[in-house]
């Protein structure tokens, strides 16, 4: 896990990306499960919702319309770009392994 929030600090400096935590006590619009919201110039958007031992992808106008609504929600409520890799660093901190005087591996 300290790999994935190293190698998301790192990338969350790049220009081109904007990574954003959400806090657990932020408010939280609908109990949706993950989704990828595509928004590409030439095509109409698309909502892709991955499950267990499932996948679907949601084309309606609507309903696209509503992952719209709920993410720009979302990213109202959470932490900036520069509070949200500050979060991700401290979480990153916590998780490095204790290391004992005289041990080069560590433990936990």
């Amino acid at each position: 896990m300290r790999e994935q929030t190293e190698r998301l600090i790192e990338v969350s400096q790049l220009p081109y990306v904007r990574v954003q935590a959400l806090p657990q006590d932020a408010q939280h619009p609908v109990n949706t499960s993950s989704f990828i919201h595509l928004r590409l110039p030439e095509f109409q958007d698309v909502v892709y919702l991955e499950h267990l031992h499932s996948a679907r992808r949601v084309e309606e106008p609507l309903q696209v319309h509503g992952y719209a609504l709920v993410f720009d929600h979302l990213r109202s409520e959470a932490l900036g770009p520069d509070a949200s890799r500050e979060l991700t660093e401290r979480s990153s901190i916590r998780s490095r392994p204790r290391t004992w005087a005289g041990d080069q591996e560590g433990h936990d």
